[in-house]
């Protein structure tokens, strides 16, 4: 069994650390990471603070410093403890030159080296029995293509109003309902 785990917002605090960065550089973005809505991050940001933030994130060093989101660890070990192999699918940010490095080193400091990293933002083409994102589109055209797997949104205040096509996760509810070989029902 495959379990592909999308890694910011899921394993990696990427809304959390850039926010700190702005707050660092004096950036007034006047976000609250608990009232982010669906749309993306850079959307609720001003010109001005939005220009800020991407020189942030292209910038060498930021993908290999960012958070690991609590139980993130635990719950990458308990799915391979359950058998599943973990491949990471995690979208380039392409303006950065060295965002796949850092990535790369980063992944390896925190998880098993047994996990797989593909680099990708298109996840439709990534084959796996699992896909845990916390980003919308792309865990809706994975489970069009591969309509017989499951498709889990990861819990995070900007995807909350999602219906129930797509089961809701965290890393303390996943090993209860992989334990039961996905029996869960989402109607």
């Amino acid at each position: 069994m495959k379990a592909l785990v999308d890694v910011d917002g899921v394993v990696s605090d990427f809304v959390g650390g850039l926010l700190s960065r702005l707050d660092e550089a004096g950036q007034d973005h006047g976000i609250d990471i608990e009232t982010l809505g669906p749309r993306h991050m850079f959307d609720y940001m001003s010109p001005a603070v939005e220009q800020v933030a991407h020189d942030i994130v292209s910038s060498s060093g930021f993908a290999s410093n960012l958070p690991v989101i609590k139980g993130a660890v635990d719950g990458v070990n308990n799915l391979i403890n359950l058998g599943y192999k973990v491949v990471f699918v995690t979208a380039p940010w392409k303006p950065s030159k060295t965002w796949c490095y850092d990535r790369h080193w980063w992944l390896r400091q925190h998880f098993p080296s047994e996990c797989d990293i593909i680099f990708t933002s298109a996840k439709e083409h990534v084959v796996g029995d699992i896909l845990i994102d916390d980003y919308l589109p792309y865990l809706v055209k994975w489970t069009l293509a591969h309509p017989s797997k499951k498709g889990m949104v990861y819990d995070q205040p900007w995807n909350r109003d999602v219906g129930k096509q797509h089961m809701r996760v965290n890393w303390s509810s996943l090993p209860s309902l992989l334990g039961d070989g996905l029996g869960y029902d989402v109607t």
